[in-house]
Order: C-alpha cells, then structure tokens, then sequence
C-alpha cells in the first residue's frame, strides 16, 4: 500500500482532475498550512485535502514537512 502525500499550496498536487476522468488514489494524507497532517477520505474527493485555494507556489510541490524533494525523482 503506498500513500500520496500532499501539499496545502501546490497547485498541482491538488488539482481536480474530475474534468479528465482522473480521481486520486484511496491513502491520502494532506499538509496543511500549519505543517499538520490530516487523513483524508478514502471514498471521495475530500474538502479537507483538495479544497484550499491560497499562496501557490512552485517551490511548495518540491518540499514536503520542511524538506526539500530533489526534483529528478
């Protein structure tokens, strides 16, 4: 079982994708702006996890908790 971990301002990370048929995988965790983790819904699109629309930033989809992601991956 593998987990998708997303950022509360990267843009692409928590995009819809509805529109083209795309729906993210069951385990999801999300940071928020204040670093904390929340579980998201294993059944549906949750608010919680996809539904902030705030102070995007390139930098956001390359560093998750303070860490930064080496962009090659």
């Amino acid at each position: 079982t593998s987990t998708r971990v997303t950022n509360y301002s990267d843009l692409i990370a928590i995009s819809y994708g509805r529109f083209l048929g795309y729906a993210h995988n069951q385990h999801n965790m999300h940071i928020n702006k204040y670093g904390q983790t929340t579980q998201c819904s294993t059944y549906e699109e949750d608010e919680n996890c996809i539904g902030y629309v705030g102070d995007f930033s390139r930098e956001a989809h390359f560093t998750y908790w303070d860490q930064r992601i080496n962009s090659k991956c």
